[in-house]
Order: structure tokens, then C-alpha cells, then sequence
């Protein structure tokens, strides 16, 4: 995931020179970024439980009566769930702060210069 975020960053230089070029601090741009992330991190996340329940009901319900003539008890364990959620988005934030930082580390100069090469 960090090195997803890094290239996605770098891949981003331009826009963010050009931000900083518009007054945005440093700063800023780092709660930005974070705040990016951690909405794409929570739509994940959301999708993939919702898709996850989907998959397990119709195996549950569907599949192995028909297929194999026996089923199983149907539970969602909500507070693992919760927490897995909660340590995933933790570990998303942790990340895009470092990666931020580490992309954002270079002077205002450089983000200038990501904005020239547009030209």
C-alpha cells in the first residue's frame, strides 16, 4: 500500500506544485492528501464488506444446500468487523501521512518546477 501511495503521489507532483503555487501550504496539502485517502480507504472498505456479506450469504444459503446437501449457521461477528475496519483505516492514515511527508519533503522550487514542465 505505501508503495501504491508513493507512485500515486509522485504521479500527483504537478497538481500539488500547482496548489502550492496557489497558496496552499504544506501543511494543508498533507490533510488533503490524507483526507483523500482515508475517504477512498473507507469506500473500500465499505464495498468490500458489502460484497464479502453478499459472496458468504448466497454460499451459506444458496450454494451449499444445493450443492453439497448441508449448511451452516449464518453469523457476522460485528465488533471483529468493526475493529479489522477501524485498524485498516488506522494503517491506511499512518501511510498516507508518511508518504505525504516523504513526497512533500522537496523545497517549494521543485513543486514550481513540476509546474513548468507542464508548459
Amino acid at each position: 500500500m505505501a508503495a501504491s501511495l508513493s507512485a500515486q503521489l509522485l504521479a500527483r507532483r504537478r497538481e500539488f506544485g500547482l496548489l502550492l503555487h496557489l497558496g496552499l501550504t504544506r501543511a494543508m496539502l498533507r490533510r488533503l492528501v490524507l483526507a483523500e485517502t482515508l475517504l477512498q480507504a473507507l469506500a473500500g472498505a465499505v464495498m468490500g464488506l458489502l460484497v464479502g456479506l453478499a459472496i458468504s450469504a448466497v454460499l451459506v444459503f444458496r450454494l451449499n444446500p444445493q450443492s453439497f446437501h448441508w449448511s451452516m449457521d449464518w453469523a457476522i461477528p460485528g465488533w471483529r468487523v468493526a475493529a479489522l475496519l477501524v485498524a485498516s483505516l488506522l494503517a491506511t492514515g499512518a501511510t498516507a501521512a508518511w508518504a505525504s511527508a516523504r513526497a512533500l519533503r522537496a523545497g517549494s522550487g521543485e513543486a514550481l518546477r513540476a509546474v513548468r514542465e507542464d508548459w
